[in-house]
């Protein structure tokens, strides 16, 4: 009788994963894209994709309202200065015109 291993389990699941990925960037038709996402999103799909990461927005946490304003003029975001600003927060937060970037 086959006796359940969690560590075993991991080990699938881990591999399956990784082959799921290789399946995928072997998939892909155009290898030089860029991601925009107002959450990790990006980071992950470069990532499983072995990818450079070319999102503006890679690492960063924009809320919905903001990200819609960044996506409707997203080449006046992109030339703005990115200040710092003040935060109880326990992570950086600036300013990009008149948005907020986490």
């Amino acid at each position: 009788m086959y006796k359940w291993n969690p560590k075993i389990a991991k080990v699938g699941k881990i591999t399956r994963k990784l082959l799921i990925n290789k399946i995928a960037q072997k998939k892909l038709i155009n290898d030089e894209f860029t991601i925009f996402s107002n959450d990790c999103f990006a980071g992950q799909v470069y990532h499983i994709m072995g990818k450079q990461f070319k999102s503006p927005t890679v690492n960063c946490f924009i809320r919905p309202i903001d990200f819609v304003k960044f996506l409707e003029n997203v080449d006046w975001y992109l030339n703005q200065e990115l200040i710092e600003v003040e935060s109880s927060l326990p992570y950086p937060v600036a300013k990009l015109g008149n948005i907020h970037v986490y």
